[in-house]
């Protein structure tokens, strides 16, 4: 009888360990996903206001347009 609680003992701390890892991958992970949710949410407002300074300047320019026209600008800058 003792052998066999000895089994069951480890078996489930070999199981807790695993839970314990697959609870931190999956913080991990969710982390992971709000960041990126964060950013996508950052990355559309700021398409939003591009939109919205070609609508309001009565611009013909599409995004593309717009990107290539001001791409040079912005590198410009930032040398």
């Amino acid at each position: 009888m003792a052998l066999s609680i000895g089994v069951v003992e480890k078996e489930y701390n070999t199981l807790f360990k695993e839970r314990a890892a697959l609870t931190e991958t999956v913080n991990k992970l969710e982390q992971d996903l709000a960041n990126a949710k964060s950013q996508l949410n950052a990355i559309h407002g700021g398409v939003q206001v591009c939109e919205k300074l070609l609508a309001k300047a009565d611009s013909d320019l599409t995004l593309r347009e717009a990107e290539k026209e001001l791409k040079p600008l912005v590198e410009q800058k930032s040398e």
